[in-house]
């Protein structure tokens, strides 16, 4: 391969890194919203454990949605 298309495949890596490190961010913000919500609502929880809590709740209310999508797929 010449020098040119390495640059280019480097490039391209250090792009995909730089969206999933930007994901991965996301993801930790998210989870930290749902965490002080947690808190918010049961004072004597620790972080970790709200961080977990939030976590749980929030793939439940995912799996739901998907369930209800599939259902209305299914009548319509």
């Amino acid at each position: 391969m010449s020098h040119e298309k390495l640059e280019k495949v480097r490039d391209y890596l250090i792009m995909c890194a730089i969206w999933l490190l930007m994901k991965l961010k996301d993801c930790v913000e998210f989870g930290n919203k749902l965490a002080y919500m947690k808190i918010a609502l049961d004072s004597y929880t620790c972080f970790c454990c709200a961080t977990c809590a939030g976590q749980m709740q929030a793939m439940a209310a995912m799996g739901k949605s998907v369930m209800v999508m599939y259902v209305t797929k299914f009548f319509v």
